[in-house]
């Protein structure tokens, strides 16, 4: 297997620049040359065009498709999977990304494992470290594997085969915005994420129970570099680590689905066996909600919950104190206490309709997923300070 990669440009010569820079210092299969393909949208920066132009890959042939009017991102993305059906899978990198040495021998080899696993929708190459749907930080559990799987989009740097790709566009054709927006299980984040690929996407995932497999490695990093769509100003917020460039040659070891201990939500809620087995409830009686950030009407469709909500008539009570998060409820707090009054660092097990309160404790779940708590100590200082000194100039 040799996926094509698939570039969308727009407007950030220097970032296409830079990915384009990083994937020809990566390393390749033997075998047929590779594909790269450009498609620079209708209106764009002249810049833009220069550089997509003159680009030399050392590696293959390079295509630099020209849309002749403005189509925008989103039909972008979509007509650089659609890619897949022609070169049987695909790698799309959008222009502010950078790739890792190993990234295209990452693809190839999830690609060919995964390929007729009917619960994959597709590869991730970037590994996050943070929830974007709690505005937290998030940490996978070690598997013991090269990567595990989340019912989470990614869209910083993806691969599908035909296969996986088709079924989504099949889907696609007749999804219906309404019922995307009315679908509790989708996180209310990703609803406003108005008219975008990854939106659908998403729904089509949960509808369908279908996951990414996630490198615990990061075979990319998010730039998010100003004068993008979704980011205008720019954020150093998806950064995450990246490898040595010199080390050795890496050896990927994957597991099943069903054999993994570290499989995550469209929440990034652990859905860990481990933790499970700790709470002696079985996955179907129970809702994970320890970031706390979903509705009722999921919550309280399974009779129990563990959940950082405000509850009655509590079972068991854990402390945010161990990473990742499905560690904690290995030591229950022994002590009794009234979740209702100020208990703001826990996590309670209880019964979904003794749920009192929809809010959670943001400030102190702030404290336990960052690394270095006295930076949010000064947080709301900082963030005056700054608006400060953008207003005067």
């Amino acid at each position: 297997m040799h996926p094509v990669i698939a570039i969308p440009a727009y407007s950030r010569a220097s970032s296409l620049k830079r990915l384009l820079n990083s994937i020809n210092e990566a390393v390749y299969p033997d075998g047929p040359p590779i594909e790269l393909i450009i498609t620079v949208d209708g209106g764009a920066s002249q810049s833009v065009v220069d550089i997509a132009d003159s680009f030399i890959f050392k590696h293959g042939s390079k295509t630099v498709e020209k849309k002749e009017r403005n189509i925008g991102l989103n039909e972008q993305i979509l007509w650089c999977g659609d890619l897949a059906r022609k070169y049987g899978s695909v790698i799309i990198l959008e222009d502010d990304l950078y790739v890792d040495k190993y990234f295209y021998q990452y693809a190839v080899e999830a690609l060919c494992t995964y390929k007729n696993d009917p619960r994959i929708m597709g590869i991730a190459l970037f590994s996050p470290r943070y929830n974007q749907m709690a505005k937290l930080g998030f940490e996978a559990m070690s598997n013991g594997f090269s990567a595990y799987f989340a019912q989470h989009v990614c869209t910083w740097g993806e691969a599908f085969t035909e296969t996986q790709w088709s079924r989504f566009r099949t889907w696609l054709e007749v999804a219906d915005s309404d019922e995307v927006d009315k679908n509790p299980h989708v996180p209310a984040v990703v609803k406003t994420w108005r008219g975008s690929w990854d939106k659908y996407l998403a729904a089509y995932m949960i509808q369908n129970d279908l996951y990414f497999v996630y490198p615990y490695q990061s075979y990319t990093t998010n730039f998010s570099d100003p004068g993008g769509v979704h980011s205008p100003s720019g954020t150093y917020q998806f950064q995450v680590p990246l490898a040595a460039a010199n080390r050795p040659a890496e050896q990927y070891s994957f597991c099943d689905y069903c054999d993994s201990l570290a499989v995550y939500d469209a929440y990034l809620e652990p859905k860990s066996p481990e933790l499970y087995k700790e709470l002696g409830i079985r996955p179907k009686d129970i809702e994970i909600d320890i970031y706390g950030i979903k509705p009722l009407s999921v919550l309280q469709k399974k009779r129990y919950v563990l959940t950082s909500k405000k509850c009655s008539n509590v079972m068991k009570t854990f402390k945010l104190g161990m990473r990742p998060v499905e560690k904690i409820v290995s030591d229950p707090i022994q002590k009794k206490v009234d979740p209702r009054f100020g208990f703001s660092n826990q996590v309670y097990l209880a019964e979904s309709k003794n749920i009192e309160s929809i809010k959670r404790p943001f400030y102190e779940q702030i404290n336990y997923f960052s690394y270095y708590q006295m930076e949010n100590k000064y947080f709301i200082r900082r963030y005056i300070l700054n608006y400060l000194s953008k207003l005067l100039g």
